[in-house]
Order: structure tokens, then C-alpha cells, then sequence
């Protein structure tokens, strides 16, 4: 887990919002919003989350309380976090890891 204030912090619902997204599959927007974070923190966890997420995989999934099969099966359907795959665009450069849909306010 990288190591900064915001992500020690919220290390608990970080882990739970990746479980929800990668084994209960639910909304990447809904995740955030159910870790209630502090107003001022949603932003950074947002963006930590979408990190997190573009990093996940069959290696570092167990530091998340993630099991390999999970994991490994969320990536094989495209790494959904939502309505749309974030799995990137064939011919595409951008890592779409770190895109989080989260407006603040």
C-alpha cells in the first residue's frame, strides 16, 4: 500500500471499497460514497481508490484482503468499476487506472 497520510488514514475503507467493487461488483461513485470519508478527504480518496485499482492484481491483491480467484476474475471481465469496463480501449495509451468519475461538491 503506498505510503502516504490519506492512504493510512482511510486504509480500512479502502479495502472495503475494493471488495465491493472487485467481488461484489458494485459502482466505483456508490464505493466512494459508502466509505464516508470527510468532504475535504473525498477527493484524495477518490483519486487513491482509482490508483489502487489500476495497480490491482493477482500479486498485490492479498494486501488488500482480496483473494487471487476474485481478483483474477474481475480482471478477466475488464476490471469493471461501474457502468462502462475501465479496461483500456484497444490501441489506447492512456492507463485508465487513475480516471475516477467524481465530482466534488
Amino acid at each position: 500500500m503506498p505510503d502516504k497520510p490519506t492512504n493510512f488514514r482511510y486504509e480500512d475503507q479502502l479495502r472495503v471499497a475494493l471488495k465491493q467493487i472487485v467481488c461484489d461488483r458494485i459502482d466505483l461513485v456508490a464505493a466512494i460514497e459508502a466509505a464516508n470519508t470527510p468532504e475535504g478527504d473525498k477527493m484524495a480518496f477518490s483519486v487513491m481508490l482509482g490508483d489502487t485499482l489500476g495497480d490491482l492484481n493477482e500479486h498485490n491483491c492479498v494486501d488488500y484482503g482480496l483473494t487471487e480467484k476474485d481478483t483474477l476474475a474481475w480482471m478477466k471481465d475488464g476490471r469493471p468499476a461501474g457502468g462502462q469496463s475501465s479496461a483500456p480501449v484497444p490501441d489506447s495509451n492512456e492507463d485508465p487506472g487513475a480516471v475516477v468519475p467524481y465530482k466534488q461538491g
